[in-house]
């Protein structure tokens, strides 16, 4: 007799759509575990909301960190569960390292790679931020070249500028700083 394996049994997706600055709405899709992704849409492409008559908590506090994030007011999303699998367990170490970046402030690519053992991964570490499932909960935002200058970010360079400017950071402040001793 076979047994169902995990991989078999199929998860149930909710979304909906926020629109959270006049020109930007934002897709959150999540699973019974978690947030699952986040993406960037114009609230002129049409968009209309779906919603769940049965919120989980963890979605409607989602929703209303993110209006307050857009806001500009510091905000932590650090509570919020994550269902972001499948990944690679360096994924994850610097997805995790990225969540250790405060409202407000910037690090550098090569800060993540030694805050995970990596020193020499700014470039992977650069790779595994541009598959962040779940902009802005994971501030990949946040990472900057180590002269301060911006890099990629999934959504776009200006989106990425919007997102800095909201937290009142200028490009032109250093990002590379120790990484905190564990």
């Amino acid at each position: 007799m076979n047994t169902p394996s995990l991989s078999d049994t199929p998860v149930r997706l909710n979304s909906r759509y926020i629109t959270v600055l006049p020109d930007l709405a934002l897709s959150i899709t999540w699973t019974p575990s978690g947030i699952h992704h986040i993406s960037f849409h114009s609230p002129r492409a049409g968009i209309h909301a779906v919603t769940d008559s049965h919120l989980p908590t963890f979605a409607s506090t989602t929703f209303t960190l993110l209006h307050t994030y857009f806001h500009g007011t510091p905000t932590s999303f650090s509570t919020i569960p994550l269902d972001i699998a499948p990944a690679t367990p360096f994924q994850h170490s610097v997805w995790k390292a990225c969540r250790l970046i405060p409202w407000g402030t910037t690090r550098s690519y090569r800060w993540i790679a030694h805050l995970i053992g990596k020193p020499r991964a700014a470039r992977a570490v650069g790779t595994a931020l541009g598959k962040n499932p779940v902009p802005i909960i994971i501030p990949c935002h946040r990472v900057l070249r180590t002269d301060g200058s911006l890099a990629g970010f999934s959504a776009g360079l200006s989106r990425k500028r919007t997102l800095l400017h909201l937290e009142n950071i200028t490009q032109t402040k250093s990002p590379h700083k120790s990484p905190p001793r564990a």
